[in-house]
């Protein structure tokens, strides 16, 4: 009975922290006020490990649908729309990463009135149905203040057809924390303005303010471009200026900031905006600080680790942060790819090396050296003539090899010669 129960709460613990851990369905709208309705577009982003795959001969196959309920405020009925999608890969792995995503949009023509939006997502395999939280459109409060919400967008240019776009991030609105280059486009209902003044505000801290007077005048398309979903601009329909602010985002860290745009320095006209820079699919092994600070012993000396931890608690961020900011390739920014680099390895080798012992993966030979290495060119299997099982590492640029052995059968490789 006590391991029925064991194996019961092992089941369901695991099953909650998986549930926890996955990424969510993220999805929002940009809307425009033309001379008869709004035009509300619909977006949509989800990562391939929340969907399900089924084998489809060499293939792999996903398929869902989006079903848009549209009311108004009085909660009666106004229209439907319906998206089914399907999503095929060739690997396997492919089918549970969580950086990879399939998205999409569709575009609505709705009436000048308070709308509401819910959207209902459905997994065509396994049936699953997930009613999302309701989204509110009104486009004439953004017409009658001046300013439309800021819109992220990658630096990266794309081919639509006969144009050229620029990438929407498309994680609900929100500034990716990454290395990834984004402008702010911030289009004004104002065809008399030519400048406008931004003050970018985060933790207290005064990130930028100025003029800025870079604008193009014209019809903002949103549309999909090889599986993305890309901005473009046209001379149809109704016309908005749309202000760009470049790379300024990349010095802002992760949580909440405030964009202040105004007509001028004196405020006139303004209006403030909320956004949120998250690091989407941060590694799990730093998001305790601890945890992250005591993994450092794969690189670094045990009394810089000692020291480290020496600090009050509520310290650990600022130096786990002033340790990796000494070592940061792209001081500028506020992202460091070389700290992320090293906190992803350390999940790779926490859930692919631990023996069935109590070991923890980044304690084995093959974890601390796939830690201070990455992954190997190449790997290969064999058995000694003890009929142990061995791995033997390949790296290239400089040339390395490893060769780990399990001695104990446990599934612990341990590293026999280099």
């Amino acid at each position: 009975m006590k391991i029925k129960l064991a194996l019961f709460v092992l089941i369901f613990l695991s099953s909650l922290f998986a549930q926890r851990q996955a990424p969510p369905i993220f999805y929002h709208t940009i809307s425009f006020t033309g001379e008869a309705d709004d035009r509300v577009f619909f977006l949509y982003k989800i990562p391939h490990n929340v969907l399900v795959f089924q084998r489809n001969g060499d293939n792999y196959k996903a398929s869902y649908s989006f079903n848009i309920e549209i009311g108004d405020s009085q909660q009666n009925h106004v229209t439907r729309r319906l998206i089914n999608k399907q999503v095929v890969v060739q690997d396997f792995e492919q089918t549970n990463n969580r950086e990879l995503y399939s998205e999409g949009l569709f575009e609505l023509n709705l009436p000048w009135v308070n709308l509401n939006l819910i959207p209902i997502f459905t997994d065509l395999n396994s049936k699953n149905e997930i009613k999302l939280p309701p989204l509110i459109v009104n486009e004439r409060l953004s017409v009658d203040t001046k300013f439309k919400q800021p819109i992220v967008l990658s630096s990266q240019t794309i081919s639509c057809g006969e144009t050229d776009g620029k990438i929407l991030p498309n994680f609900s609105g929100n500034i990716p924390f990454d290395d990834q280059e984004y402008d702010l486009i911030i289009p004004v209902y104002d065809e008399e303005m030519d400048e406008i003044y931004i003050k970018i505000v985060q933790k207290e801290k005064e990130i930028y303010s100025g003029v800025v007077n870079n604008f193009n005048k014209s019809n903002i398309i949103l549309t999909e471009c090889s599986e993305r979903i890309a901005l473009i601009e046209s001379d149809n329909s109704f016309k908005t200026r749309n202000f760009i602010l470049p790379r300024i985002v990349n010095k802002l860290s992760e949580g909440d900031v405030s964009i202040i745009i105004a007509a001028d320095s004196f405020g006139t006209k303004k209006k403030s905006f909320s956004l949120q820079v998250r690091w989407f699919n941060k590694p799990l092994s730093l998001r305790n600080r601890e945890t992250a600070i005591k993994t450092l012993r794969i690189i670094e000396d045990e009394d810089v680790v000692r020291q480290m931890l020496r600090s009050k608690t509520s310290d650990y961020d600022k130096v786990i942060s002033e340790y990796w900011k000494k070592l940061d390739p792209t001081p500028d920014t506020e992202y460091n790819p070389l700290m992320n680099e090293f906190y992803t390895r350390v999940d790779y080798a926490s859930t692919n090396f631990t023996p069935i012992t109590d070991k923890s993966g980044i304690d084995t030979d093959r974890g601390k050296i796939y830690v201070q290495y990455g992954k190997p060119q190449k790997v290969e299997r064999s058995s000694n003539e003890k009929g142990n099982v061995m791995e033997i590492w390949f790296y290239r640029n400089p040339d390395r090899v490893f060769i780990f052995v399990d001695k104990t059968g446990t599934g612990e490789f341990f590293l026999s010669s280099k």
